[in-house]
């Protein structure tokens, strides 16, 4: 643990202020050398306790003068206060790096996870996430392809040999989906079979490549020291080899269909890892709920200790509003960076229960319904003086709640992304004239190149960064919104002019019966538009 001595240098000097300069306060390492104070060398009157913190002996906290030990009692405690409140500091600080190494390491894995004909491309680019952002080493992969008896031995830099299956088959008496192979396993063959595939014998991480239809084969991971290893570690390992696996599958099966059924199983092999891959953010952004409230929780102790702890050496006599002040703020801001996760992994949810979660359909009004989410935005609306101009709008059958989170990200984006040009409008309307109702949300705003269109729609996607916070998460949840309800989402745009979003809704739409909406524009007129055909 890394220490800072100069707040116990300012401690000893306030100690000596405190008896008026009759007593020495110091503290001695283990082997004897000053690290904080001004040592006196001698040997009466001279009283040493042991500096510990958590039960380790760091050093001695040293007293000389009258009454010493009653002295180097009362300094003790104030140093093993001051070092124990470094010591939470560097755990919180610690405990919030490896939770944003995590999160940001499998978003880059879902981010990689495209089809592809290739497992090597796959294995490369997630084995070399794994090793930089846990305390696994770079692993290697073991797949069995359909239809073929021996394993391929694959490596971030790519395929490396092959192992048969007499070699492999230990490995298949792992029924959990990962586990920790040690020494102690050399009676059942698995460390034996790690060594022999990995080319050296060490404790490894074994986790299983499959999926609901088929056993794919292993990811290998060495371990230097066990001891290190989390089970954070194990969970991101985890989430990889179910990653890997969905990707694998898909690249054999598309491989094998190609030439007869290629659009059909594409679309199959596509909804089925969105499936997969929806479970898997709905099952991470959930556990990271559970650590993020106790880090929450744990700080503010921190900051409750540190209140507690200054008010205390204040009445004792000490300044210690200066080291206080260094404390805290760095606990702040690791207040503020959980605050902001919390609200990622919010948004994460939200996503996944649009994609997961039971839809109620009901006989929905929804020029009065858009009417509401323009209402909840009337701030910001107000704020920009932007004009809003609801058409005439069908009933429609459809979820209330997620077609009211439908238009809330529509319109709150194109709020958001307005910018300072001449005119600030925002256009909502049906057209009615085809085979299909089709919706738009069209502005004004600063828009989107040909280039940034198709992305817009992909998680973690993020454009005119500048302009307005966000997390990327909007535009896929009005997509997934979209799919759920049986229609499709589209966009046209240029940057400078303005962007529109049209949408359909399947079959869920009435266009018989048109309910007129009317709002109120960000200049204070009332203002209402045909349906366009």
């Amino acid at each position: 643990m890394r220490l800072r001595w100069a707040a116990i240098e300012s401690l000893c000097k306030e100690a000596e202020e405190l008896t008026g300069g009759s007593h020495s306060f110091w503290i001695e390492a283990l082997d004897g050398s000053t690290v904080a104070g001004t040592a006196v060398h001698k040997t009466k009157r001279v009283a040493k306790l042991p500096l510990q913190i958590g039960g380790a002996v760091f050093g001695s906290a040293c007293s000389y003068g009258r009454e010493s030990e009653a002295w180097v009692k009362a300094f003790l405690s104030l140093a093993e206060r001051e070092l124990r409140s470094q010591a939470t500091v560097n755990d919180m600080a610690d405990a919030t790096a490896r939770l944003w190494k995590h999160t940001n390491a499998l978003m880059r894995m879902a981010a990689s996870t495209k089809l592809s004909l290739d497992p090597a491309a796959t294995f490369s680019s997630i084995l070399g996430i794994l090793g930089r952002s846990t305390r696994l080493h770079n692993g290697i992969g073991v797949v069995q392809k359909p239809g073929t008896e021996d394993f391929v031995v694959y490596s971030e830099a790519g395929p490396t040999g092959k192992a048969d299956s007499i070699t492999v088959a230990p490995l298949f008496g792992i029924n959990d989906g990962v586990r920790l192979v040690t020494i102690a396993d050399t009676t059942s063959g698995l460390y034996g079979t790690c060594g022999e595939i990995l080319g050296k014998f060490t404790a490894a991480a074994v986790a299983n490549l499959s999926t609901e239809t088929e056993h794919l084969g292993f990811v290998i991971v060495p371990v230097d020291d066990v001891e290190k290893i989390t089970s954070e570690d194990l969970k991101v390992l985890t989430s990889a080899a179910q990653i890997i696996s969905v990707a694998i599958e898909n690249g054999f099966v598309l491989g094998e269909r190609m030439q007869a059924t290629r659009l059909q199983v594409e679309n199959e092999l596509l909804a089925q890892q969105n499936q997969d891959m929806e479970e898997m953010v709905h099952i991470v952004a959930h556990d990271l709920r559970s650590p993020m409230t106790a880090l929450y929780g744990f700080v503010h102790v921190a900051l409750d200790e540190l209140k507690e702890l200054r008010g205390k050496l204040t009445e004792e006599g000490f300044a210690a509003e200066s080291y206080a002040d260094g404390i805290a703020e760095p606990l702040r801001d690791a207040i503020r960076s959980v605050e902001k996760l919390n609200r990622m992994v919010q948004r994460l949810l939200e996503f996944s229960r649009s994609a997961r979660g039971t839809y109620a359909f009901e006989n929905i009004e929804l020029g009065r319904l858009v009417q509401g989410v323009v209402r909840s935005l009337r701030f910001q609306i107000t704020k920009k003086e932007i004009d809003i101009r609801i058409a005439l709008l069908p009933n429609v059958r459809g979820d209330r709640v997620q077609l009211e989170a439908l238009f809330s990200n529509l319109v709150d984006n194109a709020v958001k992304y307005m910018g300072e040009g001449a005119t600030k409008e925002i256009h909502i309307g049906c057209q009615t004239g085809g085979a299909e109702a089709v919706y738009y949300v069209r502005d004004t705003g600063v828009g989107l190149t040909a280039e940034q269109i198709p992305r817009a729609f992909l998680p973690f996607q993020r454009f005119h960064t500048d302009a307005a916070p966000g997390d990327g998460i909007g535009l896929p949840h009005v997509r997934k919104i979209v799919e759920r309800h049986g229609g499709r989402i589209w966009c046209e745009s240029e940057p400078g002019v303005g962007s529109t979003f049209f949408f359909t809704l399947g079959d869920q739409t009435a266009p018989s019966r048109m309910a007129e909406s009317r709002t109120r524009t960000g200049n204070g007129t009332a203002s209402a538009e045909a349906p366009q055909g």
